[in-house]
């Protein structure tokens, strides 16, 4: 995973509010990005989990997440199975005001759970979503062990029927 900060999206506020840069293609991070497709996800509840879900099967697929409002706990975990960081399980706290990306590799579960009410993320991938298949792990596996900052309020159905981690192919 990589970080960008707003200082490297050239960040500007004034007196009329902000104005912030959100994607570069000369930014090195950015640099070999194609960006395929655009979401947004938009959570009114504080406490809302989604996730992990995986890519199993397409084109590669990154992600460079941005929050746009709110705050969330992500998690990732590494799934490649000839990755030296095999199975690492990565936490960042985001916060709205640190206007900083998060740049996902393809081969990586994620989930997130809002810590504030009215979060919303965008993702922009690079690949698109009706040409991959997909899948998930259970948020709170214990083979796994994620140290959720909180328990959901909100979880989806698909989300708690997830299976336990059970090691397979996934595309690197």
């Amino acid at each position: 995973m990589k970080f960008v900060s707003s200082g490297d999206l050239k960040f500007h506020k004034d007196t009329r509010g902000t104005f912030v840069r959100t994607f570069d293609q000369n930014l090195e991070v950015f640099r070999h990005f194609t960006v395929a497709q655009v979401n947004i996800s938009h959570n009114p509840t504080e406490s809302t989990l989604r996730g992990l879900h995986f890519q199993v099967s397409g084109p590669p697929e990154e992600k460079l997440v941005h929050l746009i409002s709110g705050s969330v706990f992500m998690v990732t975990v590494d799934l490649r199975e000839n990755s030296p960081k095999y199975l690492l399980i990565n936490t960042i706290e985001m916060i709205e005001s640190e206007k900083r990306y998060v740049h996902i590799p393809s081969g990586y579960a994620t989930g997130w759970i809002s810590t504030s009410p009215n979060t919303s993320l965008q993702y922009l991938m690079s690949a698109r979503f009706e040409e991959c298949e997909y899948s998930g792990i259970r948020y709170d596996d214990q083979g796994l062990g994620i140290n959720w900052s909180r328990s959901p309020v909100i979880i989806s159905d698909q989300d708690l029927t997830w299976p336990t981690f059970i090691p397979r192919r996934i595309r690197p």
